[in-house]
């Protein structure tokens, strides 16, 4: 009676063995198809990030672009041929310029300007915009790096914008 008991054991046994044997065959089954999507994922992950490194260059490139418009009718004559045609709107182009690029292209003409000649200069170039908020501006630029200030009252060019456009 032992040795049929044992042999039966061993049948439950045997069948057990080839259950897991099956289930360990299936898992890494699974984990190499994982391991193969896993692969093409990144390959994707590799080439988006190309495409968005480059659509990232080219919209800096564009802003560059649309700043240095902005920035040729700024420092030409308000008599100039063709400005008010720009805009598609017939007004002054100044006009649409945001404080931050009205900022950036008085301090690309001069290495330097006091809180006063900013102010003064988006007042002219903004004429929308309230000028007590201006300080605000000059902080929040000078946080980002954007713009610096070697004494109280003067701001400079900083970080990225401190690199001139190439024409």
């Amino acid at each position: 009676m032992q040795l049929r008991a044992l042999r039966r054991m061993r049948l439950q046994v045997a069948e057990l063995a080839m259950e897991d044997s099956a289930l360990l065959e299936a898992a890494s089954r699974r984990r190499q198809e994982l391991e193969s999507e896993l692969s093409a994922v990144r390959s994707q992950e590799e080439v988006l990030a190309g495409r968005a490194h480059s659509s990232g260059g080219l919209l800096a490139a564009v802003d560059r672009q649309i700043e240095r418009r902005q920035t040729g009718t700024a420092a030409g004559s308000d008599a100039s041929p063709g400005a008010a045609g720009e805009t598609g709107h017939g007004g002054d182009p100044r006009a649409r310029m945001t404080v931050p690029e009205a900022i950036r292209a008085l301090l690309l003409e001069q290495e330097g300007a006091t809180t006063k000649e900013i102010t003064d200069n988006i007042t002219k170039m903004c004429p929308d915009v309230k000028v007590k908020n201006v300080s605000k501006t000059l902080v929040r630029l000078k946080t980002r790096g954007l713009l610096t200030q070697p004494r109280v009252g003067v701001y400079r060019l900083a970080g990225k914008w401190a690199i001139a456009d190439s024409p």
